[in-house]
C-alpha cells in the first residue's frame, strides 16, 4: 500500500533460516568456494591450452577467461571486505552475473572440444576438467549474484553510504567538522536568495 513490495512469505522464511542468520558469513563462504574452483579452472585452462592445438582462438578464449577469473576473485574480495561501498557492491553483482554467463558459454565450448580431443586422443582429460570447473563456477557465480541481491540490506548500511565512512562516523567522528575552517572557526552562512530578496523589498 505504501509503494513497497514486501518479500513473499516463502522467500522470507528461507532468508530467516538459522543457517542464513549470518548473511555476511554466507557470502564469504561462497567467495572462498569460488576462489577454490577458480584456481582449479586456471590450472585446467593452462593444461588444455598447452595440450591441444585444435583451435588457437579457443585456447586464447579460455586463457583470457582465466585472467578474468583471477581479476574477479581479487576485485570481489576487495570490494566486499575493504572498499565496501554501494557502488562497489553493485559492480560485484553485475560482474558476477556476467562471469556466470561467460562460464556457461565456456562450458558448452569445452564440451564440444572434448569430443574432438577424444577423437584425436589428445588432451581430453584437460578439456573435461575445463568443462567441469566452468560448470561449477557458473553455478557459484549465479549463487553469489542471488545472495548479493537478497542480502544487500544487511551488507550495505541504510542509504547506501560507504561502510568505511559509516564505521568512521559511528566511532564518534562528527561529519560536520569537515565544514569547519582550518582556523577552527565555523564560517557563518551567507544570506540566501530569500533573505536578499526580503532586504530589497524593505529598501
Amino acid at each position: 500500500r505504501g509503494g513497497t513490495n514486501p518479500t513473499p512469505a516463502a522467500m522470507q522464511a528461507v532468508l530467516d533460516h538459522p543457517a542464513l542468520a549470518d548473511k555476511r558469513k554466507v557470502i564469504n563462504i561462497t567467495l572462498y568456494v569460488i576462489h577454490a574452483f577458480a584456481f582449479a579452472y586456471v590450472i585446467s585452462a593452462l593444461a588444455a591450452a598447452g595440450g591441444l592445438e585444435v583451435s588457437k582462438a579457443y585456447n586464447f578464449a579460455i586463457i583470457w577467461l582465466a585472467l578474468l577469473v583471477i581479476g574477479f576473485s581479487v576485485g570481489s574480495h576487495l570490494a566486499l571486505t575493504r572498499y565496501r561501498t554501494s557502488l562497489a557492491y553493485g559492480f560485484v553483482i553485475g560482474t558476477a552475473f556476467m562471469m556466470s554467463m561467460q562460464m556457461l558459454t565456456t562450458a558448452v565450448l569445452a564440451g564440444g572440444i572434448t569430443d574432438v580431443a577424444e577423437a584425436v586422443d589428445s588432451g581430453a582429460d584437460a578439456e573435461r576438467s575445463v568443462t567441469a570447473f566452468a560448470s561449477l563456477l557458473f553455478i557459484c557465480y549465479i549463487l553469489l549474484t542471488v545472495e548479493l541481491v537478497l542480502f544487500k540490506d544487511t551488507v550495505i548500511p541504510e542509504g547506501g553510504d560507504s561502510l568505511a565512512a559509516h564505521d568512521h562516523t559511528a566511532g564518534g567522528v562528527d561529519d560536520h567538522a569537515t565544514f569547519v575552517g582550518s582556523a577552527g572557526v565555523e564560517a557563518a552562512p551567507g544570506p540566501g536568495p530569500t533573505a536578499r530578496g526580503a532586504d530589497a523589498d524593505r529598501v
